[in-house]
C-alpha cells in the first residue's frame, strides 16, 4: 500500500511538473507571438506611412476646419432642389396640357383613311443618315409648317366664333404681321419615302441618335395605322412639336416629352427610329404606370372568372389571356383580386383570401402564375359570385387606407346563368340614394345573341362596358376600353384640375415579363457555349479537323443571341404626367396624356451626395413606401432586370441591428416608415447594419434619419453618428472669390493623374448642341477655363461649393505627383502598384512609379472617392484609430503573383470636439511581398533561435481581418472566409468573443426555380402558361440547336467517327433551365469585437493533450489579428454553418403571399380621385357608350 502511494505521488509531481513546463513554453510563445504581431504591424505601417505619405497629407490639409453642419439643414437644402426641379417639370407638362387642348377643340375638318396624309412613323423608318440636301429641305417644310401653326392660331382668333365657356384660349406666340399672309392652305404633300428618312445625331443627353424638328409617332401595334379617328388625332396634335421645342429651350434637363392619344398613339419628342428589339417592338404606353394613373382615378378591382364545366378549352386559354392584359393595366395604387367561381366561388390565390391586395408587380406575378392551377368543371354560380364580390369591395370601401374611389367588377364568362334574378340582384347590392358604388364590365367569351344582350344590360345598368371576344388577337384592344370609361368623370369634370401624377421607378421601354425574355436569352448563351466548348475539346481529343461545311456554328463569328450576353444599359426613371381633357361640347373622353421622363440618375445627382458625404446617403420613397432612389436599390442580376425591382420597400433596405427574426421588421423602423409615407417632417435614429463588398463585409453604426415631403414623395438622408454631422471647410476661403485667383486652377490645370466623382454634378451643359467631352475631367477642365473667362458667373447647372471645394483639394494635394528618391525606392523594393487619395470633394489622384498615360485598371474601377469600399471602411475603421490602416484582399478569389493587398487610411481634421474626414490615402502592393514579410517575421525570434516557428509541424499561423477573411497565411486560402479553413476554430472565436456573428438578411435575392415538366398535368402547378411556353420555347432551342448540329455535323460524313462521337452527347449536356424568382436569402457575416486571446487554461477540445488550442494577438495600426493554431489538436467539427454564402429562406407561405399577409404596411393614396359625373347616368341610355356595336 505504501508503495503505491508512493508511485501515485511520484507520477503526480511529474505530471505537475511537466505541466509547468508547458505552461512556461506556452508563456515564452505567447510572448513570442505578440512580438512577431508587433513586428508585422511595424513592417506594415512603415510601408504604408512611406507609400501614401500620409503626414504629408495630414500637413496639406491644415488650412482647413471641421464645422457643424445640422441633419436638418442638409436636408432642407436637398429638398429644395428637389421641389424646384419637380415643379418645373410639372410646368412643362402643363405647357403640353394646355397647348393639346386648343389644338383639340379648334382641329381642322376630318380627313379619311384613304387620304395622302402622311406622319413619321418611329416604326417605318427605314434610313436615318445624316443628309445635307435632305437636312436643309425638312429645315425650310419645318419653317412653313411653324407660319402655318402660327397661322392657324390668327385664323383661331381673328374668327370671333362663340364657343363654349371653357374653350381653350392658348395660343403660340406671334408677330403683328405673322398673320397678315395667312390663310386656309390644304395639306401638302410629300413626295414618296419623305416621311421614311428622318435624320438623327447622337446625343448624350439621350443616349440615342435624335431628331429635335420632330416628333415622330408610335402606333399599339394592335392598331391599323391608316385608322381615320387616329390619323385625325395625329393630324391636329402636329403643332405640339412647337411646345416641346419649347420646353427643350426653357429646360434642356428634360429628357423626352410625349403626348398619347386615346385613340393608340404616341407623339414623341425628339424623334427618334423605334427599336428593332423584339420587346421593345411591343411596347403599348396603354399599360404603363404614367398613362393609366393619369387617365384614370385609382381602381379596386375584383375579376370574376368562370370557372364553370362550359368553359370550353380554347375559351379558358381566351379567358387566362383577357386576365393578364387586364392585370397589365392595373398598377401600385391600384388593387385587385380574383375570384373563381362554378358551383362555388374562391380566391383565385388562397393567402388573398376575400379582400383585395396591391396591384403590385409581386402580387401581380402571382396572379398571373396561378392561372393555370385550376381546370374549369361542373355548374356556374354567378349570384354568389357577385354577392362575394359586392360584399368584398363595400367592405373595402370603409377601410381607410385603401383607394377609396373606383370600384369595378370585371365579368369573364362563357355564357350567362339566367337563374340569378338581375334586377334584384344589382338594386340590392350596387344602388344606393346617389349613384353605383360598382361599375360591372362584361366580357363575354362567346358568340350566343341571347348572353350578349344580357351581358349588355349588366354593364350599362351598371355604369360599365360590355366587350365580346372571340380571338386571342383583339384582346389587347378590347381591354382598353374599359379606361376610356373609367376617364369619362375626369373629363366631365374638367374644372377639377387634378395634382401631377408621379410614377414610382420604372426601366424605360421595358416590359413587365421582360426578365423572362432576358433569361431566355441569357440561358440560350450558356447552352451554346457549353456545346462549343464540349465540341472542341472532343475534337481534339479525336484528333478530328474542323469541316468549314460539318463545323459552320464553331467557325461563324456571331450568333442569333450574342448581342444579349453583352453589358446592357437600361435607363431607369420616374414620369410625370397629367390628363388632357377634350373641351368639345359633346366630348366623354379624355384626349389623351401628356408626360415627360425624369432620369433617376439625373434627380440622384440632385440630392448632392458630398454634402451628405461619406457613409452618408439620400432616398426617396412613393407614397406606397417603396423605393424610388436608394444606394442599396439593387436593380439587376447578371445584367438583367429583376421581376419585382420597383417593388422594394424601405423596411427591405434599412436594416436595424436586433435580434429579430426574418421580415419581423423592428416596431421603432416601422413607426418611422409610417410619418414618412405621410409625409411627416422628423428625424429619428437607429443602430443599422451595413454591408459592403457585394455582402461579404458588415459593419454596425448608428444612423440619423431626416425625412421630409417633396412632391408626392418623401426625401429622407441618412447621415452616420458621429463624424456624419461635421464638414470640411477651407479657412476664410469661399466661393468665387477663392477662385479669382488663377494660381488656385494649377492643382488640376498642372497636373494628369486625378479624376472627379463620374456621377456628380460638378457643371453640365444641358442643351440642343450637347458639347462632347471624353472624361469628366475634360468637361471640368472646360467650364473651369470659362468660367474664368467670363469673370466667374456660374452657369445654372454648377454647384459652386462643389467645385470650389474640388479646386481647393486639387491645390492643396498638387504636391502628390511629384517623384522623389526615397518614395521611389520603396515602391520599387515592396512592389507597390500605385499610391492614391481620394478627398470629400469627390477627387481622386494616384501615383505609379511608371509616367504611363494610360489610366491604372485600379483607377478605372475605384474613382468614385466616397463611394468607394476602401474609402467607407477607411473612415469608420479610423475614426477610433487614427494611424491604422484598414486592409484587404480580393476574397474569394484564386491567389496568383498579381493579387494585390490593398490599405488604406482616413485623414480626419479635428477641430477641438469636432473631427471632420478630409480624404483617405491608399496603395496597393503585390501578395507576394505581404507572405515574404509574414514568412520571415513569424520565423524569426530575435537574438535566440526559435522553438517554434509558423512553418513548423506543431503551428499553423494566420492573419486575418476585421471580417474574418484570410489575408496571408503559412497555409495559403488567401480570401478565404476562416471558417471554411478551420470551422473548429471559428466556432471558438466567436462564442469567446473575437468575432460577431451578425445575421444579414437581403430581401432583394433572386432563386431560380425548376420549370414545370412539359408532361405534367398536375392542377397544382403553380407556373403561369406564359412560363411554360418559355420553357417550351427553351426546349425548342435545345432541340433545334442540337439537329442543327447534328446536321452539319453528321449530314456530310455519316459514318465520320467525330461526329458520332460528339452528337451522342448532346443531350446529356443539356443544362437545367430555371426561372428567376424574387426570394430573401441570410448570410452570416462577422465583425471583429476583440483582438486578443492567449487562455491557455481553457481546453475548448474533448481531447488531451491539447491545454491551448489558439493564441491571438492585434496586429497593431491595422484592422488584421496574427491567429497561431496549435496544429495538433484536431479537428472536433468538420463543418461550420455560419458562413456569407446565401442561403434561401423558406417560409410557410410563398413570398408573395408572405409579404401581402405579413408585411402589408401603410400606404398614402395621393391621386385625385374623380369617379363620377352626374352627366354620365343618361350616357349610359345611348347603349352605345357601354359597348354596344349594333343599331
Amino acid at each position: 500500500m505504501r508503495v503505491a502511494v508512493l508511485v501515485y505521488v511520484l507520477c503526480a509531481l511529474t505530471i505537475q511538473k511537466c505541466h509547468s513546463q508547458e505552461h512556461d513554453q506556452l508563456h515564452e510563445l505567447g510572448k513570442m507571438v505578440k512580438i512577431w504581431a508587433d513586428n508585422l504591424g511595424k513592417e506594415l505601417q512603415f510601408i504604408a506611412e512611406s507609400a501614401t505619405r500620409r503626414s504629408k497629407v495630414i500637413e496639406s490639409f491644415k488650412q482647413t476646419k471641421a464645422v457643424y453642419e445640422k441633419g436638418s439643414k442638409i436636408m432642407e437644402d436637398i429638398a429644395d432642389k428637389l421641389r424646384t426641379m419637380m415643379l418645373e417639370k410639372e410646368k412643362a407638362v402643363k405647357r403640353i396640357v394646355e397647348r393639346a387642348e386648343y389644338l383639340s377643340y379648334y382641329r381642322k375638318p376630318p380627313i379619311f383613311e384613304n387620304s395622302t396624309y402622311d406622319y413619321f412613323n418611329a416604326d417605318n423608318i427605314t434610313n436615318s443618315t445624316w443628309d445635307r440636301e435632305l437636312e436643309e429641305q425638312q429645315y425650310n417644310d419645318r419653317l412653313e409648317q411653324i407660319q402655318q401653326f402660327k397661322c392657324d392660331d390668327a385664323l383661331n382668333h381673328k374668327a370671333g366664333v362663340e364657343v363654349q365657356t371653357n374653350a381653350p384660349t392658348q395660343q403660340l406666340r406671334f408677330d403683328k404681321n405673322d398673320d397678315q399672309e395667312c390663310q386656309v392652305r390644304p395639306y401638302v404633300e410629300r413626295k414618296p419615302g419623305y416621311f421614311r428618312h428622318l435624320p438623327l445625331v447622337y446625343h448624350s443627353g439621350f443616349d440615342a441618335e435624335v431628331n429635335f424638328n420632330y416628333s415622330v409617332m408610335r402606333i399599339a401595334t394592335s392598331i391599323f395605322d391608316r385608322e381615320e379617328p387616329l390619323l385625325n388625332d395625329i393630324r391636329w396634335s402636329e403643332a405640339l412639336d412647337l411646345v416641346f421645342q419649347q420646353n427643350y429651350q426653357e429646360d434642356p434637363t428634360l429628357l423626352w416629352q410625349y403626348f398619347a392619344g386615346r385613340t393608340g398613339f404616341l407623339r414623341h419628342y425628339p424623334g427618334i427610329k423605334w427599336s428593332d428589339e423584339q420587346y421593345e417592338r411591343t411596347y403599348d404606353f396603354r399599360t404603363r404606370a404614367w398613362f393609366l394613373e393619369a387617365i384614370t382615378s385609382p381602381k379596386d378591382v375584383i375579376i370574376l372568372l368562370d370557372m364553370s364545366g362550359s368553359m370550353a378549352k380554347y375559351n379558358w386559354f381566351i379567358a387566362k389571356f383577357l386576365v393578364n392584359n387586364i392585370l397589365d393595366t392595373l398598377g401600385d395604387n391600384d388593387y385587385v383580386n380574383i375570384y373563381l367561381f362554378n358551383n362555388e366561388t374562391r380566391p383565385l390565390v388562397d393567402c388573398f383570401n376575400y379582400t383585395l391586395m396591391q396591384a403590385h408587380e409581386e402580387n401581380l406575378r402571382l396572379l398571373r402564375e396561378s392561372l393555370n392551377k385550376y381546370t374549369p368543371d361542373t355548374t356556374g354560380n354567378m349570384k354568389s359570385a357577385f354577392k362575394l364580390a359586392f360584399a368584398t369591395l363595400e367592405h373595402f370601401r370603409k377601410d381607410e387606407g385603401k383607394s377609396h374611389c373606383n370600384q369595378m367588377i370585371m365579368f369573364i364568362a362563357e355564357g350567362i346563368d339566367y337563374d340569378y334574378s338581375p334586377a334584384e340582384l344589382f338594386k340590392t347590392h350596387n344602388r344606393t340614394e346617389y349613384y353605383t358604388p360598382v361599375r360591372v364590365f362584361t366580357f363575354l367569351i362567346g358568340t350566343s345573341p341571347s348572353d350578349e344582350v344580357e351581358m349588355v344590360w349588366i354593364a350599362c345598368a351598371n355604369m360599365g362596358y360590355y366587350v365580346n371576344i372571340s380571338r386571342d388577337s383583339e384582346i389587347a384592344e378590347k381591354v382598353v376600353k374599359y379606361l376610356t370609361v373609367l376617364s369619362r368623370p375626369l373629363n366631365m369634370n374638367s374644372v377639377i384640375k387634378p395634382d401631377p401624377i408621379w410614377t414610382g421607378t420604372y426601366a424605360d421601354l421595358a416590359d413587365r415579363r421582360i426578365t423572362n425574355w432576358l433569361w431566355q436569352k441569357y440561358e440560350g448563351n450558356q447552352q451554346r457555349q457549353v456545346f462549343v466548348d464540349y465540341t472542341r475539346t472532343t475534337y481534339t481529343q479525336y484528333n478530328c479537323v474542323f469541316d468549314q461545311n460539318s463545323m459552320h456554328f464553331l467557325q461563324s463569328d456571331s450568333h442569333d443571341y450574342e448581342h444579349y450576353s453583352e453589358p446592357r444599359d437600361f435607363h431607369y426613371m420616374t414620369t410625370v404626367s397629367l390628363p388632357v381633357y377634350d373641351l368639345r361640347q359633346d366630348a366623354t373622353a379624355v384626349l389623351g396624356v401628356a408626360g415627360l421622363d425624369v432620369p433617376i440618375s439625373y434627380i440622384k445627382k440632385l440630392t448632392m451626395p458630398h454634402q451628405i458625404g461619406v457613409n452618408g446617403y439620400a432616398f426617396i420613397l412613393t407614397n406606397n413606401g417603396l423605393l424610388l432612389l436608394h444606394p442599396d436599390h439593387r436593380k439587376e442580376f447578371h445584367n438583367i432586370i429583376k421581376p419585382t425591382f420597383n417593388r422594394v420597400d424601405l423596411t427591405e433596405v434599412e436594416l436595424i441591428d436586433d435580434l429579430n427574426e426574418p421580415r419581423d421588421f423592428n416596431k421603432s423602423l416601422l413607426e418611422m416608415r409610417d410619418r414618412i409615407v405621410r409625409q411627416m417632417t422628423g428625424h429619428d435614429s437607429f443602430q443599422v447594419k451595413i454591408h459592403l463588398d457585394n455582402m461579404r463585409r458588415v459593419f454596425l453604426s448608428r444612423r440619423h434619419y431626416f425625412y421630409t415631403k417633396i412632391g408626392p414623395f418623401s426625401l429622407v438622408i441618412a447621415i452616420p453618428d458621429n463624424y456624419g454631422f461635421y464638414k470640411i471647410r477651407y479657412e476664410s476661403k469661399n466661393g468665387s472669390d477663392t477662385l479669382q485667383n488663377s494660381k488656385q486652377l494649377s492643382g488640376l490645370r498642372l497636373t494628369k493623374n486625378w479624376k472627379v466623382h463620374p456621377e456628380w454634378l460638378y457643371c453640365k451643359h444641358y442643351g440642343r448642341k450637347r458639347l462632347k467631352f471624353d472624361t469628366p475631367e475634360e468637361e471640368l477642365l472646360y467650364f473651369l477655363n470659362d468660367l474664368e473667362q467670363h469673370g466667374w458667373r456660374w452657369y445654372k447647372y454648377c454647384q459652386p461649393s462643389l467645385v470650389t471645394l474640388l479646386v481647393l483639394d486639387a491645390k492643396a494635394t498638387e504636391w502628390f505627383e511629384e517623384r522623389n528618391t526615397n518614395w521611389y525606392n520603396i515602391m520599387s523594393k515592396y512592389q507597390i502598384a500605385i499610391a492614391f487619395i481620394a478627398t470629400h470633394s469627390g477627387l481622386t489622384r494616384w501615383r505609379t512609379i511608371e509616367d504611363d498615360d494610360v489610366d491604372p485598371p485600379f483607377i478605372t474601377k475605384n474613382n468614385k472617392a466616397i463611394d468607394e469600399i476602401w474609402y467607407k471602411r477607411a473612415v469608420t475603421h479610423s475614426y477610433a484609430n487614427p494611424k491604422s490602416f484598414i486592409y484587404s484582399v480580393p476574397i474569394d478569389t484564386a491567389l496568383d503573383n498579381e493579387t494585390l493587398v490593398t490599405g488604406a487610411n482616413a485623414i480626419f481634421r479635428e477641430s477641438g470636439s469636432k473631427k471632420a474626414a478630409a480624404a483617405v490615402v491608399g496603395f496597393q502592393f503585390n501578395h507576394v511581398v505581404l507572405e515574404s514579410i509574414f514568412k520571415k517575421t513569424t520565423s524569426d525570434c530575435g537574438d535566440r533561435s526559435c522553438p517554434h516557428r509558423c512553418d513548423s509541424d506543431e503551428l499553423s499561423c494566420f492573419v486575418l481581418d476585421n471580417n474574418a477573411y484570410i489575408i496571408v497565411s503559412d497555409e495559403g486560402y488567401t480570401g478565404a472566409f476562416f471558417g471554411k479553413v478551420r470551422p473548429d476554430i471559428m466556432k471558438h472565436l466567436v462564442e469567446n468573443g473575437l468575432y460577431r456573428r451578425v445575421r444579414f438578411l437581403d430581401y432583394q435575392d433572386i432563386c431560380y426555380l425548376d420549370p414545370p415538366s412539359p408532361k405534367s398535368k398536375s392542377p397544382a402547378s403553380r407556373i403561369t402558361l406564359f412560363l411554360a411556353n418559355i420553357y417550351g420555347i427553351l426546349k425548342g432551342f435545345l432541340c433545334v440547336l442540337f439537329y442543327w448540329v447534328q446536321g452539319f455535323l453528321g449530314a456530310v460524313v455519316k459514318d465520320d467517327p467525330c461526329t458520332r462521337a460528339i452528337t451522342s452527347q448532346y443531350e446529356k449536356r443539356a443544362i437545367n433551365k430555371s426561372l428567376p424568382t424574387p426570394c430573401d436569402r441570410q448570410r452570416w457575416l462577422f465583425s471583429l469585437e476583440r483582438d486578443t486571446y492567449t487562455n491557455t487554461n481553457d481546453n475548448i477540445f474533448t481531447i488531451p493533450n491539447c491545454l491551448w488550442p489558439y493564441i491571438v494577438y492585434p496586429i497593431p495600426s491595422s484592422n488584421l489579428i496574427l491567429l497561431v493554431v496549435n496544429r495538433p489538436c484536431e479537428v472536433d467539427i468538420q463543418d461550420y454553418p455560419y458562413t456569407p454564402d446565401p442561403v434561401e429562406l423558406k417560409y410557410n407561405l410563398s413570398m408573395p403571399c408572405y409579404i401581402a399577409t405579413k408585411n402589408n404596411y401603410t400606404r398614402r393614396q395621393y391621386i385625385t380621385c374623380i369617379n363620377n359625373h352626374k352627366r354620365e347616368y343618361s350616357l349610359n341610355l345611348d347603349h352605345q357608350f357601354c359597348g354596344v356595336t349594333w343599331k
